[in-house]
């Protein structure tokens, strides 16, 4: 349809998934639909890829990280997922993407990550709004980090306007 701009409703609209597609149709082979399939099918490796480093370094086990990662990869509905043109394994691949920045900072308590994770959770808002569910996760624990002064206040609104330009090209559209 080529509705970049939510013509039939912001809700309906996905900004990022729509400028991927566009710029996987520059590929020199295949069909159209091929290439737009074909945008699923990589961000789809793309989450499987971030489950098993998720469960390589969370619990650190590589046969629990192989097993995690391949029942991720051969589940019916993820698998279906990944055959169709949807926005769904772009918003499963960032969302993978956002664990590992707060595993990172859990593993080193450097706020870097959680600037990192605010930026990728912005830029899945531009893919789905479904993110931001897990932002006011991401929110809840800057906010409790900030009162309990292990970042500063000056931290929790650059990890904000960081998230606001992570979005921007839904924001953009809303505005």
């Amino acid at each position: 349809q080529r509705d970049l701009y939510g013509h039939f409703g912001l809700a309906l609209s996905h900004p990022l998934y729509y400028l991927v597609a566009f710029a996987f149709q520059l590929l020199p082979f295949g069909a159209s639909a091929f290439k737009t399939n074909l945008v699923s099918v990589v961000f789809g490796a793309l989450t499987v890829a971030n489950v098993g480093l998720l469960l390589r370094l969370a619990p650190g086990r590589r046969t629990g990280a192989i097993v995690g990662a391949v029942a991720v990869a051969v589940a019916h509905t993820f698998w279906q997922h990944c055959a169709l043109a949807e926005v769904y394994t772009l918003t499963t691949a960032l969302l993978t993407l956002e664990l590992l920045c707060l595993v990172q900072y859990a593993r080193t308590v450097r706020p870097g990550w959680l600037v990192l994770l605010m930026v990728v959770n912005g830029v899945n808002v531009s893919n789905h709004l479904m993110a931001g569910l897990s932002f006011l996760c991401y929110a809840g624990l800057l906010f409790v980090l900030t009162i309990r002064r292990q970042i500063s206040a000056g931290f929790l609104l650059l990890a904000l306007v960081c998230w606001t330009c992570g979005g921007g090209l839904y924001w953009g559209m809303v505005l």
